[in-house]
């Protein structure tokens, strides 16, 4: 654990060296009188004491308090709680706003929600439909929520302005499972077979059945850490005034790679991904996005980390509209960012500063019309 408080004291309580550990969790403290006993101290932790007894070498383990140092409410709490849906969880953490019909959040105060959703790392935006992954998820189905740091959000590009959230399917579960979620039955089986992580879960809120299936592993490779999976999810509305409102299913797969030396630490994310809507409602109507997004990150790690990163997004999108004569409408968005970052500090305090830089294309066709357009958004990230 790295900027923890260490103080080695005298028979009598008095401080006879200090120091605090480094960036690999380790101390090392010159002591100008002979001590009995140490103490570790850190952010969010329970203080251990601990009689040396003559030892010089010591690996002491230090309990935090999760509730604490969590932004969010922990697996545990999520179980626990009455609510199905991942934007009535995420209305639990602060200053997070669902808009209205939940498929869109912000962490900045946006009432129109726009926040980026990560799904399984893969930072998806249906270009056809404009809603966030919350909609892939069944209910009880997420295990893991997390909000990304402001200051860490200018990585995402322009997609980012309303706050970027972390979402994963359950995983290492023993065990399978069935719980009423807020009056939504719901299922969710999390086998155990070898380094897969497989997932399954469905469940039927007010008519609306969502299901989602999910394959992961994680294993050594070339040196470094390779975590590669699948994911498919379906969601259906009920039959209303005579019509099938919609469907909707999303395809997914991302590979991420990490390795780390003495001096640098590198990680390569890609993912890539498929949504399909079909609107009954007004005679079929169909709308399909796809998605390819690349990340690339280099950290140089030591009492300032330096970082540089870059990250390609392409999204095309196809709506099929009947009502319109040659009503084909198709779309793209291309996002390219480049960044540099720097932060330094400790548990009690911290600095951090990046720049980034997007460059936006965007274009939409329908019959013989056409628009187009491309920008240059500058990015700054400041935060202590």
């Amino acid at each position: 654990m790295p900027g923890a408080e260490v103080r080695a004291r005298d028979h009598a309580g008095a401080t006879v060296g200090a120091g605090r550990t480094d960036l690999e969790g380790t101390f090392a403290i010159v002591q100008s009188a002979p001590a009995e006993t140490l103490e570790v101290r850190c952010a969010h932790c329970q203080t251990q004491r601990l009689a040396l007894a003559g030892r010089t070498n010591l690996a002491l383990v230090v309990r935090r308090y999760a509730a604490l140092e969590s932004d969010v409410p922990s697996a545990a709490d999520l179980a626990a709680l009455p609510y199905g849906r991942i934007a009535d969880d995420l209305a639990l953490v602060p200053f997070t706003v669902p808009s209205f019909g939940g498929t869109d959040i912000s962490d900045r105060g946006l009432g129109d929600g726009h926040g980026l959703v990560l799904d399984t790392g893969a930072p998806l935006v249906d270009l056809a439909t404009g809603e966030s992954s919350l909609a892939d998820f069944p209910d009880r189905y997420v295990h893991d929520i997390s909000i990304v740091a402001p200051t860490e959000a200018f990585r995402y590009g322009s997609y980012a302005g309303g706050g970027v959230f972390a979402l994963y399917p359950n995983r290492e579960q023993t065990s399978f499972g069935a719980v009423d979620a807020g009056g939504a039955p719901s299922l969710a089986l999390e086998p155990v077979l070898g380094d897969l992580r497989p997932s399954y879960g469905v469940s039927s809120d007010d008519g609306v059945l969502a299901r989602r299936v999910d394959v992961a592993t994680t294993t050594g490779f070339a040196g470094g850490s390779l975590d590669a999976g699948i994911g498919s999810a379906a969601e259906s509305f009920p039959a209303e005034f005579g019509f099938d409102t919609f469907s909707r299913s999303l395809d997914l797969a991302h590979v991420d790679y990490a390795t780390a030396s003495r001096r640098y630490r590198t990680f390569a994310d890609f993912s890539a991904a498929d949504v399909t809507l079909a609107d009954d409602a007004l005679g079929n109507d169909t709308y399909r996005s796809s998605y390819l997004a690349a990340d690339v990150r280099v950290e140089h790690p030591g009492p300032v980390t330096l970082a540089i990163g870059a990250l390609t997004t392409r999204q095309t999108a196809i709506y099929a509209l009947p009502v319109l004569p040659y009503g084909v409408l198709t779309g793209r968005a291309y996002d390219e960012t480049v960044y540099v970052e720097a932060q330094s500090g400790t548990q009690a305090y911290g600095v951090h500063a990046g720049l980034g830089l997007s460059n936006i294309t965007a274009d939409e066709t329908l019959s013989s019309a056409q628009t187009s357009g491309d920008r240059l958004a500058v990015l700054p990230s400041l935060g202590g």
